[in-house]
């Protein structure tokens, strides 16, 4: 299910226009931030999503996203992340 979820993710996100590093076998994505890292994170509770700026995991500018959820949270997710980075344009 994890293999699922990432690649749902990272396919979606990847399509909507984030940079997003694709790991091997971890339990999270790292996105890039649109600017900095901890705004990026603040303005994603406004479209209730929940982000962890990464620059204490050795990647600056970069926030984590955790897919150990179900498919189903997956799903619902996508379209806030969509309204997120149109936020940005």
């Amino acid at each position: 299910i994890y293999k699922k979820n990432r690649d749902i993710l990272y396919n979606e996100l990847s399509s909507y226009g984030y940079e997003v590093v694709k790991p091997d076998g971890a339990f999270y994505l790292f996105v890039k931030a649109i600017g900095n890292s901890l705004d990026f994170s603040e303005k994603a509770k406004e479209f209730e999503l929940l982000l962890v700026p990464s620059d204490s995991f050795g990647f600056t500018g970069y926030v984590r996203i955790a897919y150990c959820v179900s498919l189903k949270q997956i799903e619902n997710s996508l379209g806030a992340f969509k309204k997120l980075i149109d936020s940005y344009k």
